[in-house]
């Protein structure tokens, strides 16, 4: 008789499970990442459990550590929010208008005193990002962790779920069937069989999306999800990175910085799908920086990008401007180039190139040809930034895609037809641009599911 590999995971560990020893939780995280910290940190399960007297939480990381990708957002000093009205953050976020109701609840004010609580003290930067003061992310990662385990929660590294059984019926837990993986396996909690099943009456996925694949946001539990509990994923895409430019006339500017620029993406047909505005930093690849990294969000597989160095000027009025600081001087490459990075605030090695782009078969720039890089450069993109869809990347710091909303209660993160499931943080096709939102949004689904079963459990 044929065995699905759902009930072959569950005969295999119940073979190997201790003789009457039943593990049951009251919730059970999947991913020790933001989400699922944040989730642990705001649920109170430190009373025993009735029946057996077990702890009354458990995060199954399958890497060695926890919060391996929170000590290095930010660059390591974790800009965990951004100052300003909330009613403007959904417009941060691909689906923002679906979780508007989690972000108004749980706010990046009380994200603030959520982390003053913790001990993290606050400093918000003239560009509106919110660190800690400390300007450090392990301090953040030390005081989620000291309270997850205040509120009852343990956690098991180094194991890979394998299987998920829905509850069998009304007041009957889900089973989660584990696996060691050999990256680490601390036996706390007396139970330490090499293959386990858990129980649990709430099961929260806090398993991120497939963007540094390093720290456990690699995609490995999208099969199990799928297969085990029919849960829909749109397109999963890397999100957050530095753009690849084909041919890039810029290489040599590598570490140059302009302060303020706007990226397009645009279609080969020229119709716009998104400008994003900000610092661009130039990389040996290419482009880095806020704007650019806010545009890869919107990257398609024929997208080129435009770029203007100067946003909000025309390309007539540059080249008018041009005339008139050229006006009885000669027009060559040194006088045009000091030209622009006077009259535009750019720095001279970035205006230099574009002087010389300008000249094209002549020996002296073209001031229409000048005037068109500074306002609307129109570069390809190299497929290494285009050909990562559904695969696991380190290219990205977010994913674009995830589990689909219409299965999500919004306001609970619960999903609609599974009583007890929640799902929080990047696993949902909710993706933020940079400066903390990504991680306000983590905060926002995981406090909106702790509500729901704090409720349940405590009345």
């Amino acid at each position: 008789m044929n065995t699905s590999p759902t009930s072959a995971a569950f005969e295999k560990a119940s073979g190997a499970a201790s003789p009457g020893k039943k593990c049951i939780y009251r919730a059970i995280v999947i991913g020790a990442g933001a989400s699922g910290l944040f989730f642990a940190s705001s649920t109170d399960l430190s009373s025993p459990y009735p029946s057996t007297g077990a702890a009354g939480g458990l995060i199954l990381e399958h890497t060695a550590k926890p919060g391996s990708k929170l000590l290095i957002s930010g660059g390591g000093r974790c800009n965990f929010t951004h100052a300003g009205s909330v009613k403007d953050f959904p417009a941060h976020y691909n689906n923002g208008t679906f979780v508007r109701s989690a972000l108004y609840e749980h706010s990046n004010i009380k994200f603030t005193e959520f982390m003053e609580d913790l001990g993290i003290r606050s400093v918000t930067e003239k560009d509106g990002r919110i660190f800690p003061e400390c300007r450090r992310s392990a301090p953040v990662l030390d005081a989620l962790l000291k309270r997850s385990a205040a509120n009852g929660f343990t956690i098991r590294t180094g194991t890979d779920v394998t299987a998920i059984r829905p509850p069998e019926g009304p007041g009957r837990p889900w089973g989660i069937c584990v696996a060691r993986n050999g990256n680490g396996y601390p036996g706390n909690d007396g139970c330490g069989a090499a293959d386990e099943i858990f129980f649990c009456e709430n099961l929260i996925i806090a398993t991120g999306g497939i963007t540094y694949p390093a720290t456990g946001s690699d995609g490995s539990l999208i099969p199990v999800l799928q297969r085990d509990l029919g849960i829909r994923f749109t397109e999963l895409v890397p999100s957050l990175m530095p753009l690849t430019i084909a041919g890039d006339p810029y290489r040599s500017l590598a570490g140059v910085s302009v302060e303020n620029a706007a990226m397009t993406i645009e279609e080969k047909s020229g119709r716009k799908i998104h400008q994003a505005s900000g610092p661009i930093l130039f990389t040996e690849k290419g482009i880095s920086g806020p704007a650019a990294l806010n545009a890869s969000a919107h990257l398609r597989p024929d997208a080129v990008i435009s770029l203007s160095l100067i946003p909000g000027i025309s390309r007539d009025q540059v080249m008018r401007s041009l005339q008139e600081e050229l006006k009885g001087r000669p027009q060559d490459i040194n006088t045009t180039s000091a030209a622009a990075a006077r009259l535009f605030g750019l720095p001279k090695s970035l205006t230099r190139i574009l002087a010389e782009r300008s000249c094209g078969a002549g020996s002296s720039p073209s001031l229409k040809s000048m005037a068109g890089l500074l306002t609307a450069d129109r570069l390809p993109l190299d497929q290494e930034t285009l050909s990562f869809s559904g695969k696991s990347s380190p290219a990205g710091m977010c994913t674009r895609g995830g589990i689909a909303l219409d299965q999500i209660n919004t306001k609970t993160m619960e999903l609609r037809n599974a009583p007890g499931l929640f799902a929080v943080g990047e696993v949902l096709d909710v993706d933020g641009e940079t400066g903390g939102y990504n991680l306000q949004f983590a905060f926002s689904s995981a406090q909106a599911a702790s509500e729901c079963v704090n409720g349940k459990l405590h009345g």
